[in-house]
């Protein structure tokens, strides 16, 4: 999966549980953190945090203006009950308090997205398709904790703790403008705020911890790819992407503009016999550029009203349009001067554009910085069919074995596990089709690769048997169940079509 789609589905409640994780092994519990320090080992700069201003994580500005979510009633992702701690990653506990409010909060939010009512919730949990729901929402929340201890650890290891007065900058301005943006007074937010049984000083305690966050976000893209954005990245930036580093056309551009056609005509014969254009623009022109002759200044495409722009872009310098009507009026054009498009050398875009190509670097680089801790984290759940799914796109065969013994053993409470162990065996199986097609592009069968194919022809149809067990035991714990009686019809069907062919 391709990290920034990955950030993008985690940072739904990110903001939520960031920073809440206890940074050592046997740390406290997440009402227990320390209070953010007001100095730090390295501060960040206002400079800095404008610099990479773009950079956010993804999803804040959504969830700044979201709407308080509705209060479902959600039950233990766990079928034996709370498991506490949940999990760990780099050695770092993970409390069932610090899960459960992350996983509540990515359940609510995606319920609400696909309109169930709170009183459905459970409903849609159940069944082996509920199950499996169930499951991704339980994985989603885990790669949630991963992401804010990997976050947490770093900005610890790198001491950057944020100054207490820039947090009260950033805050106030967003506080202020989401008031301008939403067209409501701080009394009506108070009155709202108490209408849902919070109050405004909550109100602003939580914006402010979103903006807290917001900038040691920036402040770890900043940190992390300050060391890694060096001019061959820059280079390759440019090379990737010239079309971000073209002049476009741009034209000096005089108007007047006139309320009526026939002004505008009797303006254009004024002209034919040798008027000024600038006195006949401060004379007649109702637009704001007439205390300038008409000029307009040095315009792009896409600065000014297209009816004007299809005109004077196609005019030679030094020459007249005929009349442009528009909604504001009737145009006379002139063009003084042009600028043909010009695509910028790469000396060029860093001197005019570095703090753009270095911001885009950075989001590039810090992704990929982030991939590389993700892969190297070591990371255990211990609900054995949670760890199995952790992992199964990275290792299948270990997760096949992880949920082969958890059900062998007893170690597993969830009904639902042979149910899943069935699912990952249809994953094999599908890993092991994409290898028959593999070797079937490549060309005509030798020997060595006919051999291969009957060697993995022969373990889909192994899996394929495993899958249809696994399936019949799950039906014998969980009982009657549409959707697994379907894989288990599917693959007996793709069955009997193989021995067929064969």
């Amino acid at each position: 999966m391709d990290l920034r789609v990955l950030l993008g589905v985690l940072a739904a409640v990110v903001l939520a549980v960031f920073l809440l994780v206890p940074t050592s092994e046997t740390g406290p519990e997440p009402d227990a953190v320390a209070p953010t320090e007001v100095s730090s080992e390295q501060s960040v700069s206002p400079e800095t945090l404008a610099l990479i201003d773009a950079i956010e994580p993804p999803g804040l500005s959504e969830s700044r203006t979201a709407s308080e979510t509705v209060p479902y009633s959600i039950p233990c992702p766990f079928f034996a009950g709370p498991i506490d701690p949940v999990g760990t990653v780099n050695g770092t506990i993970l409390s069932y308090e610090l899960f459960f409010d992350a996983y509540a909060r990515l359940v609510e939010q995606y319920m609400a997205s696909l309109g169930v009512p709170p009183e459905a919730v459970e409903t849609v949990l159940a069944g082996s398709q509920g199950a499996e729901l169930q499951m991704g929402l339980v994985r989603n929340t885990f790669e949630v904790l991963i992401q804010n201890v990997l976050f947490r650890n770093e900005l610890d290891a790198r001491g950057i703790v944020m100054d207490e007065q820039t947090v009260d900058a950033v805050f106030e301005e967003q506080y202020t403008n989401f008031l301008n943006r939403s067209q409501i007074t701080e009394q009506e937010l108070e009155g709202y705020a108490l209408s849902q049984g919070s109050s405004l000083e909550e109100f602003r305690g939580t914006y402010r911890e979103r903006a807290a966050l917001d900038l040691e976000f920036k402040a770890l893209v900043s940190a992390v790819s300050s060391d890694l954005v060096t001019e061959r990245e820059l280079q390759a930036y440019y090379n990737l992407h010239p079309d971000e580093f073209v002049i476009p056309l741009e034209v000096h551009l005089f108007q007047i503009v006139v309320p009526t056609e026939e002004l505008a005509q009797s303006l254009l014969l004024s002209l034919s016999e040798g008027g000024s254009f600038e006195d006949l623009a401060r004379e007649n022109s109702v637009h704001s550029s007439a205390t300038d002759g008409g000029d307009m200044g040095w315009i792009r495409r896409g600065e000014y009203l297209d009816s004007v722009e299809d005109v004077a872009f196609d005019l030679p310098v030094g020459e007249m349009s005929d009349i442009v009507e528009s909604p504001y009026g009737y145009h006379i054009l002139l063009v003084e001067d042009r600028h043909e498009p010009k695509q910028l050398s790469f000396e060029e875009a860093r001197e005019t554009s570095r703090d753009e190509m270095v911001e885009a670097v950075s989001a590039d680089v810090f992704a990929a910085w982030f991939e590389d801790a993700r892969a190297d984290a070591v990371v255990e759940a211990f609900e054995p069919v949670v760890d199995a799914y952790l992992s199964w796109q990275n290792d299948l065969d270990r997760s096949l074995g992880v949920v082969e013994t958890a059900i062998r053993e007893g170690a597993s409470a969830d009904p639902y596990a042979p149910y899943f162990l069935g699912r990952l065996y249809e994953q094999k199986i599908a890993a092991l089709n994409q290898q028959l097609s593999v070797i079937q592009e490549a060309g005509p069968l030798t020997d060595d690769t006919l051999e291969l194919v009957t060697r993995i022809m022969i373990d889909i149809e192994t899996n394929r048997a495993k899958a249809i067990d696994a399936y019949e035991e799950a039906l014998d714990e969980v009982g009657e169940d549409a959707t697994i009686e379907l894989r288990i019809a599917e693959l007996e069907g793709s069955s009997h079509e193989s021995e067929h062919r064969g």
